[in-house]
């Protein structure tokens, strides 16, 4: 299990040694893996998604990942974004958004891969290029300058897919036994109400009646438990500290994290691990 990224946007290239290195992981941030070199096979709890060289992935945040070489040679390029790096509140920023929300609902449904045109590929691969670039130099305001080049790969691909989020929605309703799988399978992914009960075709109001008659709690409360228990996996089996478990489980703050942990196991994370760990 590896915490890979602290910062809002970020862009690397890993090599083959690095690929091998990464056990099953998630990140705080989505990511895009364009590979440059080589094949393999992204591991998830839903399949395998092979790779080779042009192939674009996309993983939400918080989803449990490894890669699988089966080349001599391999070279990805990993650009990871939060929400709220490239996402502001702004009327300008609602189409990103709902587009970001196009590709985790692939990705939840399994669509990890993105098909590519010819002509497609060779931007992404200039824009991603360029976005290493601007990591490993460092210059005055590369940050914005990363926040730019996701943008823009976003912007090229919901355009290649003839992108209509609220349309495929409304033709393809995912039902809430699907929708409960999704969030096992992925518990530290961004997950909210709206989004949620538009997946499922449902208004707010009936989406929570039905996930609180099949679940007998809220969403939040199913999300926050599932994230303790994963917690509780990590605490017990790695040697992340307390608050890289905080952020590699979904909680966006260590208070939140510890009054959780507290509730649902009566103990806070440094105790109940100390429990686990004494002879």
């Amino acid at each position: 299990m590896n915490n890979l990224e602290p910062k809002a946007i970020l862009a690397v290239e890993i090599e083959s040694d690095q690929c091998r290195s990464l056990a099953y992981h998630s990140h705080m941030a989505n990511e895009y893996s364009f590979c440059l070199k080589g094949k393999g096979a992204h591991e998830t709890a839903m399949g395998n998604v092979p790779f080779d060289k042009g192939t674009l992935c996309f993983f939400p945040r918080g989803q449990m990942h490894s890669h699988h070489i089966s080349s001599k040679e391999c070279s990805l390029i990993s650009v990871r974004f939060r929400d709220e790096a490239l996402l502001s509140q702004s009327r300008i920023d609602e189409d990103a958004r709902l587009m970001l929300s196009y590709f985790r609902y692939r990705a939840y449904m399994g669509r990890h891969s993105i098909p590519l045109d010819g002509g497609t590929g060779k931007k992404i691969l200039r824009l991603f290029g360029d976005a290493v670039e601007e990591e490993r130099a460092k210059a005055g305001g590369y940050q914005n300058m990363l926040k730019g080049y996701a943008l823009q790969a976003l912007v090229i691909l919901t355009r290649l897919h003839d992108y209509d989020f609220e349309a495929h929605i409304a033709h393809s309703p995912v039902g809430m036994i699907e929708l409960l799988s999704m969030i096992d399978a992925i518990p530290a992914g961004e997950y909210s109400v709206e989004e949620m009960a538009a997946m499922a075709h449902l208004s707010r109001s009936h989406f929570h009646a039905k996930f609180k008659a099949l679940t007998g709690t809220t969403l939040i409360e199913h999300i926050t438990r599932l994230r303790v228990g994963l917690a509780c996996r990590y605490l017990a089996h790695t040697d992340l500290s307390v608050t890289e478990v905080c952020f590699e489980t979904g909680f966006n703050s260590v208070s939140r994290f510890y009054n959780a942990f507290n509730f649902l196991t009566g103990m806070s994370p440094k105790a109940w691990r100390k429990a686990r760990t004494e002879p």
